[in-house]
């Protein structure tokens, strides 16, 4: 049993994973940066940094969105913790403006 389990990992190795790994190779030779300057790479950082914040922000207002869904749902079919679902949301409202404000 202990032989076999070699020659599935042996199998695995040669068969599944070298291919796999040759056909990423030159993917990983074309991603890298060509920089030649310590502000070339400022620049990518912050651009990087930049495109990061915008998505969280795209994604914290998604939350809100659902989480508006949410609240009118609560209202409209009149829960009985309707008032919890509104404080809630008016907590998430507003700490999403104070992180957006320090972002």
């Amino acid at each position: 049993m202990k032989k076999q389990m070699n020659n599935i990992k042996v199998f695995l190795g040669t068969k599944v994973l070298l291919p796999f790994l040759a056909a990423f190779i030159p993917i990983f030779n074309y991603a890298q940066l060509k920089i030649s300057s310590v502000s070339e790479i400022e620049n990518k950082a912050k651009e990087g940094a930049d495109t990061i914040v915008n998505i969280a922000k795209y994604v914290m207002g998604a939350i809100l969105a659902i989480g508006a869904i949410g609240l009118i749902y609560a209202m409209v079919t009149d829960n009985p913790k309707k008032r919890e679902f509104l404080v809630g949301y008016i907590v998430a409202v507003i700490l999403i403006l104070i992180i957006w404000s320090i972002i």
